[in-house]
């Protein structure tokens, strides 16, 4: 895991939600869900319409099969209901198969030794 500092940057907009102006976006999960399937409509809408580019592709859930649910000790992958095989292979490769196997352990430490003062907050 890399040793960069963490910043908060605190609430973002929806304009924000592709800029990269976070790493990492927290939200509930139903809040989530919808941002999600609606990020799967985008991408669909734009691949039917054969306009697609590097930046589009970042969106497509089958490059990404799942994603890793944190907080549990132990590995779980939440996966699309729609899956298909392509994305179940990608998930299983990426989360299942080849795990990094102290990937639990780093996370863990990382997350709970955030000393407060490397933490600041980005108003922009």
């Amino acid at each position: 895991m890399n040793q960069r500092s963490t910043f908060f940057v605190g609430n973002i907009e929806s304009r924000d939600l592709f800029n990269n102006k976070a790493d990492v976006i927290v939200c509930d999960g139903f809040t989530g869900n919808i941002l999600l399937k609606q990020i799967e409509a985008f991408y669909r809408i734009m691949q039917k319409r054969n306009l697609l580019d590097d930046y589009f592709e970042r969106f497509n859930y089958e490059n990404f099969g799942g994603s890793p649910i944190l907080g549990l000790n132990g590995t779980v992958v939440l996966g699309h209901g729609i899956s298909s095989a392509i994305a179940i292979k990608t998930c299983l490769s990426s989360h299942i198969i080849s795990p990094q196997p102290d990937f639990l352990i780093k996370s863990k430490r990382r997350f709970t030794n955030i000393p407060i003062n490397s933490i600041s907050i980005d108003y922009d």
